[in-house]
């Protein structure tokens, strides 16, 4: 049996999706419907039930209100860089409040502060289902006078968990949109223990500012190549794949392992970030390339008047061994 229940997070209100037998989400409305913590039952091959794991580096308490990477928390109307915060949209300049000063960027929007409602939320035999809405006002912020709906539907099964994101244009004139996801996954020990497969077969190259340059290139022959399966042996990881719609960690000895399936209908890119704890991967489902705000071709959404798109994410923990 399923079950929603709330917990308290220091001083932040969590809603709870769980079942009886152990799996469990962790949503936070206050920031911007957050997933702070995500335990999935573990399935083997022919699709017994093994065990239940946690598969995200989560904020601890302090970390929650300082937000140091993001983990967990939904960007938008932007994600990546801004560089100052400026940007031109149907021929008219705006900009954006500075929250990354050391590069003077505005980085992955203002969504992941606003508290989110809800919606609606059910639990039976089948299914915890939760769903939360915000609407982004055009007086939220002078950089971003628009007037956008994000419903955020989490979906907690006997397979797996499920993110669906709706953005709706509210307004009556266009609007810039690209959004996305920031989780850290883990798995048991080293992160060079681990192989990431990607079915991705090209990347965007960043200058040293970690801006895209622009181009799209072949990930052929680069260490962004894992296409076949790759261990994370990486020192640093920063960069985004362009068209996948699958990806895959496993450990190389015990052969658990984490999937995420991609709705690339809208969540077309994913960007790869290793911490410098590399204690966890962050594989973000992304709309668009970093800069897209002042790079169109690299993604940028144009929402017309009662437009609206949306997309999933599902993600399910597996055991490969034989």
């Amino acid at each position: 049996m399923f079950n929603i229940a709330h917990k308290l997070l220091g001083s932040y209100k969590a809603i709870v999706l769980t079942d009886e037998r152990g799996a469990q989400a962790v949503i936070v409305r206050e920031l911007g419907g957050m997933v702070h913590e995500l335990i999935l039952p573990v399935l083997s091959a022919d699709g017994v039930l093994a065990e239940y794991q946690s598969v995200l580096r989560s904020d601890s308490l302090e970390e929650l209100s300082t937000n140091p990477y993001y983990r967990g928390r939904f960007m938008a109307p932007f994600c990546g860089r801004i560089p100052e915060g400026i940007y031109r949209f149907n021929g008219r300049l705006y900009k954006l409040p500075i929250n990354m000063p050391a590069e003077n960027n505005a980085l992955h929007g203002f969504f992941y502060r606003m508290e989110m409602q809800t919606l609606s939320s059910c639990a039976d035999e089948s299914k915890a289902e939760l769903r939360l809405h915000h609407i982004i006002s055009s007086q939220d912020d002078p950089g971003y006078p628009f007037t956008l709906q994000i419903i955020i539907t989490y979906t907690l099964d006997a397979q797996g968990f499920c993110i669906t994101v709706t953005a709706a244009n509210m307004g009556s004139e266009d609007l810039p949109l690209t959004m996305g996801w920031h989780p850290y996954f883990k798995l048991p020990g080293k992160i060079s223990d681990w192989i990431a497969t990607i079915d991705a077969d090209l990347y965007y190259p960043t200058t040293n500012k970690l801006l895209p340059t622009g181009a799209l290139l072949s990930v052929g022959g680069t260490e962004y190549d894992f296409r076949k399966g790759r261990p994370l042996v990486h020192t640093s990881l920063d960069t985004c794949l362009a068209f996948p719609s699958f990806v895959q960690l496993e450990h190389v000895q015990t052969h658990t392992g984490i999937s995420l399936e991609i709705d690339r209908k809208f969540f077309n890119k994913i960007h790869l970030f290793i911490p410098p704890e590399r204690d966890s991967i962050a594989l973000e489902p992304v709309t668009a390339a970093g800069a897209a705000f002042i790079m169109p071709h690299l993604g940028l959404t144009v929402l017309s008047a009662d437009a609206s798109k949306s997309g999933w994410i599902r993600i399910q923990t597996f055991n490969n061994k034989q």
